[in-house]
């Protein structure tokens, strides 16, 4: 495997579905990786047939990354979240060159 990430090509061989996660989220740290843990609010659905809605926030994804990694993540967050509450533009994207 190539040390220079521009050499690499990005596969998605499993076609990773894209998931909601408009929840809380945690992050938490073990050794050298940090996990993020995004959750997303979802009413239980047999109290919905029974007319009631309560809601429970369900774990949707955990990502563990090394903690370059996710100081390369925050550093692209800043980039394209310039101001706080301002959303990208559609059909904006930005990803990092750097593999640690």
């Amino acid at each position: 495997m190539s040390d220079n990430p521009e050499a690499t090509k990005v596969l998605d061989p499993d076609n990773v579905a894209e998931i909601l996660c408009d929840g809380r989220f945690n992050i938490s740290s073990s050794g050298g990786l940090l996990t993020l843990t995004f959750t997303q609010s979802r009413p239980r659905a047999q109290d919905l047939f029974e007319g009631k809605v309560i809601h429970d926030d369900i774990v949707r994804a955990r990502i563990t990354m090394t903690s370059g990694n996710v100081v390369a993540l925050r550093d692209i967050l800043n980039r394209v979240i310039k101001t706080p509450g301002e959303v990208p533009a559609a059909g904006g994207s930005a990803s990092s060159t750097t593999k640690h």
